[in-house]
């Protein structure tokens, strides 16, 4: 039996200038790479979880594709913390951030670039 069609939902919203469009699908490998190097951004709104130590696999992952994504502070961000744009309550502060690609971007794109290699040169 073939595998299920994933459901895609996408919305489309203006901030400031910027129009932006949030797709919402389950993506493979090859797949996934191909959406986030033709995005600004992917959000991560995942919230802290108590008295657990976690690690975002998903942020590790999609780091080498060199899109910035825009983080909910939380306690996923360990060791990546420097190369993702985290927000507390302002979202679209960190979208807004990405569109122009300024002084936090910038820095977080460094650090991004940084650990990727770091990884690269562990292998």
């Amino acid at each position: 039996m073939p595998p299920a069609e994933s459901t895609v939902k996408i919305r489309v919203t203006a901030i400031d200038d910027f129009n932006c469009m949030f797709k919402k699908q389950v993506l493979k490998g090859h797949e996934l790479y191909c959406h986030l190097h033709a995005s600004d951004t992917w959000p991560f709104p995942k919230r802290s979880i108590d008295n657990v130590a976690v690690l975002s696999s998903t942020i590790h992952t999609a780091l080498g594709s060199g899109c910035i994504p825009v983080v909910r502070e939380s306690n996923f961000l360990y060791g990546v913390k420097d190369a993702v744009l985290s927000y507390r309550d302002e979202f679209e502060a960190g979208l807004r951030e990405t569109f122009r690609q300024r002084g936090e971007w910038k820095r977080a794109r460094g650090a991004a670039k940084e650990f990727v290699q770091t990884l690269k040169v562990q292998r």
